[in-house]
């Protein structure tokens, strides 16, 4: 099992993000309106807008917010083994992307809950940008509960794998722990076997890949999981489809017309997995084809940027792409704080009065006095 360091996670919230800002501006054109609009290649490059920023949309704003939940979530999981716990705070979270956002929502909602975490602060957050619709209308709902949860969020979107990413680096040590996390809450917005057996099944991936294991081997052990799941025929079909056709010796945008229009979470996970096998050793090649089709490529691009930055890493093309993406001081941030649970590591220094001071200097303080530190600080910069 190598160890994963900041590094690794770096490249794969970032690859994922721009992925996510590659294919926003075609994710609504067919594959010949993109030729018209952007030349013969299609889309090659970040398209900029007036800030000279490019932009994300709900895909990397929900895995924000999900890295955001888990690191408030990690003492009380890490400490007391309490993933109920993580599950509240992750769905939490949701409400408050929802609220962010000028949407409706419950009224009797904890408006401090929602006001106290430093994302309010950050206004790229509080634009809308392409959410899947089923899950708003369903956090509307704000249904919650096992009990609770019916046909009201029988939902097979595309949100439930794009965010699912997380899971699968915090519990990538405990296979199985990631994917029931990433499936228990992935059915609060989408309570279909299409769309969280496809999320558990990527974090399985993901977390593989995180162990040192190949890309390959991490689909593989994927399978496994999924063919001893109930109702799990479709995606299954999008993974072995997947599987078959990056074997095939020509590849073209139209091959990922046999994904379906990418818009469910089966046929993103199947077309991202197809596009990061072809091109498993070329990270700006894989994301520029998965964004030039005429699917939602963005939801594509944003899982083979995941996979890719993970497995192997940024190019140099990607890396002059970052610069150009909007929010990369908040994700890097991000990015630092969430290598602190990656590893069951507090941070190396604590706030006592106004003061920074070395943990080992401070023998009075326990480990749960700090974990109780840290999420109060996470919670309300």
């Amino acid at each position: 099992m190598r160890k994963l360091d900041i590094n690794n996670i770096y490249n794969c919230i970032f690859g994922g993000a721009i992925g996510d800002a590659l294919g926003y501006p075609v994710r609504d054109l067919s594959f010949d309106l993109i030729i018209d609009d952007y030349g013969k290649k299609g889309i090659t490059d970040l398209v900029l807008d007036c800030d000279s920023r490019a932009r994300i949309t709900a895909n990397t704003q929900l895995t924000i917010f999900t890295i955001d939940a888990l690191i408030r979530a990690y003492t009380r999981y890490h400490i007391h083994r309490e993933t109920e716990i993580t599950r509240k705070i992750t769905y939490n979270n949701y409400l408050r992307w929802q609220v962010y956002q000028g949407r409706e929502y419950n009224k009797y909602i904890d408006m401090k809950m929602i006001e106290d975490s430093y994302l309010n602060s950050i206004q790229e957050l509080k634009s809308e940008r392409c959410p899947e619709q089923r899950m708003i209308n369903i956090l509307e709902n704000e249904v919650y509960s096992e009990k609770e949860i019916t046909e009201l969020n029988y939902n097979s979107g595309f949100a439930a794998i794009t965010k699912a990413m997380p899971f699968g680096i915090v519990f990538r040590k405990e296979m199985e722990l990631a994917f029931d996390m990433s499936v228990s809450i992935a059915k609060l917005t989408h309570n279909d076997p299409r769309a969280y057996l496809s999320a558990g099944a990527y974090s399985i991936i993901i977390a593989g890949i995180a162990n040192g294991d190949t890309l390959e081997k991490s689909i593989a052990d994927a399978l496994i999981v999924i063919k001893d799941s109930e109702d799990s025929e479709q995606v299954l079909e999008k993974i072995e489809l997947a599987i078959k056709m990056s074997k095939d010796k020509t590849h073209y945008p139209e091959k990922f017309d046999d994904f379906g229009l990418c818009d469910e979470s089966h046929e993103v996970l199947g077309a991202a997995l197809y596009a990061s096998l072809v091109y498993k050793d070329n990270i700006s090649r894989a994301l520029l084809f998965a964004a030039n089709n005429s699917c939602y490529g963005n939801n594509i691009a944003t899982l083979v940027g995941q996979i890719l930055g993970l497995y192997k890493g940024l190019d140099n093309v990607t890396k002059e792409w970052i610069k150009s993406l909007e929010m990369s001081q908040e994700i890097t941030r991000l990015v630092r704080d969430f290598n602190y649970i990656i590893d069951d590591n507090l941070p190396n220094e604590i706030e006592k009065d106004n003061v920074i001071t070395d943990i080992d200097k401070i023998k009075s303080l326990s480990k749960k006095q700090i974990a109780k530190w840290w999420v109060e600080k996470y919670d309300k910069i």
